[in-house]
């Protein structure tokens, strides 16, 4: 089976972890990059995402250095933000078809994982 890991990373937590879970699996890896960057600041950020997440907002993304369609299993990561997933990865999960592959969701944060599990299987 060909594995792949597909990552969303803010601050580099999750690209740490992606890196540590494809080298494990012996899997391909690809990031999810948004063409427009989330500013530094953490209040601004805090906010933005806050309404982003709450107007089901989907940013355009870098297409990947891959074609994920050629994988059977695929392992999302991606931070919590606002108890949910980010929209980057939201904009990958809508746009790709994910008949027939296996998912696996893992996800970094310092509070706690949120809905992000239930919120990216309804995705």
């Amino acid at each position: 089976m060909k594995r792949l890991v597909v990552y969303y990373s803010f601050s580099g937590n999750t690209r740490a972890m992606a890196k540590r879970i494809a080298r494990a699996l012996r899997a391909d890896i690809a990031e999810i990059r948004t063409l427009k960057t989330y500013p530094d600041d953490l209040d601004v950020l805090l906010g933005l995402a806050k309404r982003e997440i709450e107007s089901g907002y989907l940013p355009q993304i870098v297409p990947l250095s891959v074609d994920a369609s050629k994988y059977d299993v695929i392992i999302l990561g991606t931070p919590v933000w606002w108890n949910s997933f980010t929209p980057a990865m939201k904009k990958f999960t809508s746009s790709i078809s994910w008949k027939g592959k296996k998912v696996y969701p893992f996800s970094t944060n310092d509070k706690g994982a949120g809905h992000v599990q239930s919120d990216i299987k309804k995705s």
